[in-house]
């Protein structure tokens, strides 16, 4: 509960009209006995019938009365701010008080056309707290359940929405958060150092080194991450990369592998 408005006057005015109901509906019963007993007319039973369901009707909108005396919040919430002062006279519809749910926020992200792409509703991603003084922030798993189809006209990014789980209430409303998501998952993808690839005449290629000499390897390549850029076709996994000396050397050149 918010507010109480009056409850004692409409309280009393249940009171009233409970009472008033009880009477007629004694009333109603005892002409009801004696139409039986043909002691009455029907037209005067009929008078306390109806009498009794006015007296009904007017208990019931008193109830309802005394209900809205009580100002209550449709969810479950913290009240964060009460916008009126005891006393004050506010009109119908006037907005008295801000409830905050907390139990289960949304975070709102902007998502570039680079990678909307690889989002699908549903999935999960990790929601951080920025890290503002250096210290680790806790982590949470949040669920993708709105994804725009069009782009805003000014930053031509897609507005996303990410349900997330806050019943122990470490997260605040307004906080600022980083999302991790999976743009693409790579099964046993094979990733290198950018820097060991050779660009020969517009095409990339590897140096590895096989039984004491250096095998020229022409590659596909595909994502980069970070430093490291994705091999779609070309190397093998468990083969031994030049990382040092490849822009030295050329298809069978004899090598010298220094450690693992």
């Amino acid at each position: 509960m918010i507010l109480k408005i009056d409850p004692d006057t409409r309280q009393a005015a249940l009171d009233r009209t409970r009472a008033e109901c009880d009477l007629r509906r004694s009333s109603r019963d005892r002409f009801k006995t004696l139409l039986d007993e043909k002691l009455v007319s029907a037209q005067e039973f009929e008078d306390a019938s109806c009498a009794y369901e006015v007296a009904a009707a007017e208990q019931r909108q008193a109830r309802v009365a005394l209900d809205q005396s009580f100002l209550k919040s449709p969810v479950d919430g913290v009240l964060d701010r009460l916008l009126v002062d005891r006393g004050e006279h506010v009109s119908a519809g006037t907005q008295v008080a801000l409830v905050v749910q907390i139990d289960r926020l949304k975070v709102l992200v902007d998502v570039p056309e680079k990678d909307v792409g690889y989002l699908q509703l549903g999935e999960s991603m990790r929601v951080v707290q920025a890290t503002v003084d250096g210290r680790d922030r806790d982590a949470f798993t949040g669920e993708l359940i709105h994804l725009a189809y069009k782009a805003d006209s000014v930053t031509r990014t897609y507005r996303a929405k990410i349900a997330v789980d806050n019943s122990e209430g470490r997260l605040r409303p307004g906080m600022i958060v980083r999302v991790e998501a999976v743009r693409r998952d790579l099964p046993a993808a094979i990733a290198v150092p950018l820097y060991a690839l050779v660009d020969q005449g517009g095409r990339k290629v590897a140096f590895v080194a096989e039984n004491g000499v250096a095998r020229l390897r022409e590659v596909t390549t595909g994502s980069i991450i970070g430093d490291l850029v994705v091999i779609e076709a070309g190397l093998s996994a468990g083969e031994r990369l030049l990382v040092k000396g490849q822009h030295l050397v050329v298809d069978g050149s004899a090598i010298a592998v220094a450690g693992n």
